[in-house]
């Protein structure tokens, strides 16, 4: 079955991950919340790569519509890419939980390094998050300035940036995922 379905995995660590992988990526998951869907348990697992370079999200065991679900306190997906809100009695839209899980994808690829939290206890990890996301708010900061400007600056640094602002641990002032592909799209183009 697998050599008839030409799909491999993307959790292989690799120095090849692009600014354009991660537009092309985040545009997938656009279509679904475009769409009214959420994921929520995106990571390297559960995202295939075709022959043709483009990627498909799997494991829609996990994708509902957000309406549906957006009053709803529960803890889905898995640990180190669950949003801090989720270890609360948070109730609000998924979508920002999907920014944020793809902000940790993005994370690991673009570094090659696994997430400063993987690996410890529940406790610690919402302690690490909280303590390593005080930079994101630094970074959502520097990226809401004009767009336009973007052009003078550094592509690899404006793609750190927009990580850390995916990871702000305020789920109100994550970025949307069309602002995420829109300010993608934009670095691709310096």
């Amino acid at each position: 079955l697998y050599e008839s379905f030409p799909l491999c995995l993307f959790d292989q660590p690799s120095d090849a991950f692009t600014i354009s992988h991660a537009h092309k990526l985040a545009l997938k998951v656009l279509q679904l919340h475009t769409l009214g869907l959420v994921h929520r348990d995106i990571k390297d697992e559960n995202v295939l790569v075709a022959e043709d370079g483009s990627f498909v999200l799997c494991d829609i065991d996990s994708v509902v519509l957000d309406e549906q679900w957006k009053n709803m306190c529960d803890k889905v997906g898995t640990d180190e890419a669950l949003a801090p809100e989720r270890y609360t009695d948070y109730t609000g839209s998924w979508f920002a939980d999907d920014v944020y899980a793809l902000g940790c994808l993005f994370y690991e690829k673009y570094s090659n390094k696994n997430l400063p939290w993987a690996g410890c206890s529940a406790d610690k990890m919402l302690e690490r998050k909280n303590a390593f996301l005080k930079s994101a708010i630094d970074a959502k900061e520097q990226l809401e300035a004009d767009f336009s400007e973007l052009a003078n600056n550094d592509p690899e640094e404006c793609g750190i940036c927009l990580i850390f602002w995916m990871l702000h641990p305020d789920p109100k002032e994550r970025p949307s995922m069309q602002t995420v592909c829109d300010v993608l799209e934009k670095i691709c183009k310096l």
